[in-house]
């Protein structure tokens, strides 16, 4: 029994204690306020610490034996309001902290970073290190960073700049570098991840060592290849040469054993035809040389050329040009006696060149079907991508197409 009153020593203890609580939360608040120099909060939160300190006063004192008519109920009830403004007024600190910077929330935002950060001042006084900072440190030099003079010179010596992959794997990029801050000139060194971004560095440098490797090779394959198709070619071209050479030998035999001097005069012109031609396919004339040779080369033959178009060539399509103009001269003499011929050349879109060859001779009898030198034309045209045909009706066509790659 305390004051002659039926309220118990344990309801004087509890308002005791809710007192103290009051008045710890007060202080808080008011140093949340002065920090957060918010005048309205620090006057609430003034009050507040006033008041729990009153109250406890107030139950100490009835403790002790003081005498009073205030019930502890009463208490009770006055603590209600002190709390509701209390607890409003502490989450209207925290929510200031929450929707301002503070220095407080600078730090750790600084800590949350996964960049390492750090800046010191002359002679190695850190200013600000952030913890994954501190854990590169770690790694690199087997200690904290206290000094950040002597973290600059271990990490990146003379450079400002550096590149480093830890033992975790984790690579690191280093920079250094002056900068002024509250007015005083101080040095920041940042270490940025670029464990994945150097990663895919090196696995695109493998990338395009395989490609090169494989460029290398496909180069070597192109090379082999050429040299392939050039050797059947020639051998071709040997062939075509050898079979002409027997006809020639032949045709020379028969005009000597007969004595017919007008025979041995075609038999000589022929010899000085062939020959010719292997001569310039040999040297390689230009469109204008090969042309005029075909030209000497077909008065030599008794029949006119006459051609149209744009006859511009590469010198492996001059070459291709060469040969079905002088097989199509040939023909046009022997099969179907005619006097001139008519040659048609087109540039086509895909890159190629269409050259078409007519004569007035007479029309076949029948289809011509390719046979002897046609039959080597066709190959070589082929060889080099290129086409042929052979029309009959209503006249003679043969239509070649040549590639200028």
């Amino acid at each position: 029994m305390i004051n002659g009153n039926a309220e118990t020593l344990w309801q004087w203890n509890g308002i005791g204690a809710v007192s103290i609580f009051l008045f710890l939360l007060g202080i808080c608040n008011l140093v949340l306020s002065l920090r957060q120099k918010k005048r309205l909060f620090f006057i609430i939160s003034l009050c507040l610490v006033c008041a729990g300190t009153v109250i406890l006063s107030f139950a100490n004192a009835v403790l002790k034996g003081f005498e009073t008519s205030i019930r502890p109920w009463q208490l009770w009830l006055a603590f209600l309001p002190l709390w509701g403004i209390a607890v409003w007024n502490s989450y209207g600190n925290l929510r200031w902290n929450q929707m301002h910077v503070t220095p407080l929330s600078i730090q750790e935002s600084f800590e949350k970073l996964t960049e390492g950060i750090c800046y010191y001042r002359e002679g190695g006084q850190c200013i600000l290190v952030n913890g994954s900072m501190q854990e590169i440190c770690r790694m690199l030099t087997g200690r904290a960073l206290r000094n950040g003079e002597e973290f600059a010179g271990a990490v990146l010596g003379k450079d400002e700049s550096k590149i480093i992959t830890m033992e975790n794997g984790q690579t690191k990029g280093f920079s250094k570098r002056r900068v002024s801050f509250a007015g005083e000139e101080v040095w920041e060194i940042l270490a940025a991840d670029l464990t994945e971004l150097y990663g895919k560095t090196r696995q695109l440098q493998a990338e395009n060592e395989r490609l090169r490797e494989f460029q290398k090779h496909l180069t070597e394959y192109h090379t082999e290849q050429r040299d392939t198709v050039r050797r059947e070619e020639i051998l071709s071209a040997k062939m075509s040469i050898h079979d002409e050479m027997n006809r020639l030998l032949l045709a020379t035999r028969t005009a000597m054993a007969r004595g017919d001097v007008e025979e041995g005069k075609k038999v000589l012109l022929s010899w000085k035809n062939n020959a010719l031609l292997l001569c310039r396919e040999a040297q390689g004339a230009s469109d204008a040389e090969a042309l005029r040779d075909l030209h000497v080369i077909a008065a030599s033959m008794g029949i006119e050329l006459l051609t149209d178009g744009d006859l511009t060539m590469t010198q492996e399509a001059l070459a291709l040009f060469v040969a079905a103009t002088r097989e199509a001269m040939v023909n046009a003499v022997k099969h179907a006696k005619a006097q001139r011929l008519f040659v048609t050349a087109k540039a086509e879109t895909d890159g190629t060149k269409t050259v078409i060859y007519k004569n007035d001779g007479i029309p076949p009898a029948e289809p011509v079907r390719a046979a002897g030198g046609l039959v080597n034309l066709r190959q070589r045209l082929e060889k080099a991508g290129g086409s042929m045909e052979i029309a009959s009706q209503p006249e003679f066509c043969l239509t070649v197409r040549i590639p200028q790659a």
